[in-house]
């Protein structure tokens, strides 16, 4: 933040340091913080793709739906930004709109056939409309492109957690921690999972990993 900071001093007119100290926020789960400087870079230039992509997030992380119309005009705006079209296919997988999930997500890897947003999202679109050959075969995509990708996992775990399949999310989120032993975001997930299952012991051993590798995590 300091750097950051100092990049503002050097050129007040700058947009890139708000964003920049906004998405730090955002990382650290600080939402008032991270608003606060989306809203000033919106105040500088209101059609910002990333400024505006980041206040999608904190909307969501704030469970507004705001967060939808938001990242919809971002697309307006840019319409191959590949982070924000996966954003709105995931609003569509909290809608139970597979369909369109699907659809956007399909359109973000037109722009880029590798994209680490998307992948999951059109793999949680898979396998909540049933579709297990459908879901192998974009697991198979992600895993070419990264044989090692935590963070696919992670993502389909916490979509599983906010459709209520609890026993799939630990699933997935073992997954993670096997492909990553760092992979915080994991342990936490596959901890509060085991939890929910009765499994208290070892729920509680991968919580405390968790912490200790991110102790700013909220949840």
């Amino acid at each position: 933040m300091k750097a950051l900071d100092e990049a503002k001093a050097a050129d007040p007119l700058s947009i890139e340091p708000t964003i920049f100290a906004g998405s730090l926020f955002l990382e650290k789960y600080n939402s008032p913080d991270a608003s606060s400087s989306f809203d000033e870079a919106l105040s500088m230039n209101p059609n910002h793709p990333e400024a505006l992509f980041g206040m999608a997030q904190v909307k969501a992380f704030d469970g507004s739906p705001e967060a939808l119309t938001l990242a919809e005009k971002v697309l307006e705006v840019s319409p191959n930004h590949v982070a924000a079209r996966a954003f709105v296919a995931e609003q569509h997988l909290g809608l139970e709109d597979y369909g369109s999930a699907r659809s956007e997500a399909e359109k973000a890897l037109e722009v880029n056939p590798l994209s680490p947003d998307a992948l999951p999202i059109l793999a949680a679109a898979e396998f909540l409309s049933g579709n297990e050959a459908g879901f192998r075969a974009v697991e198979a995509r992600a895993l070419e492109r990264n044989p090692r990708d935590a963070d696919f996992y992670n993502k389909l775990s916490e979509i599983a957690v906010n459709n209520r399949l609890y026993e799939r999310a630990a699933d997935f989120a073992k997954k993670a921690v096997e492909l990553d032993e760092r992979s915080w975001w994991g342990y936490g997930l596959l901890g509060v999972n085991q939890l929910r299952l009765g499994d208290i012991e070892e729920g509680t051993k991968n919580l405390e990993l968790s912490f200790k590798g991110d102790p700013y995590h909220i949840w």
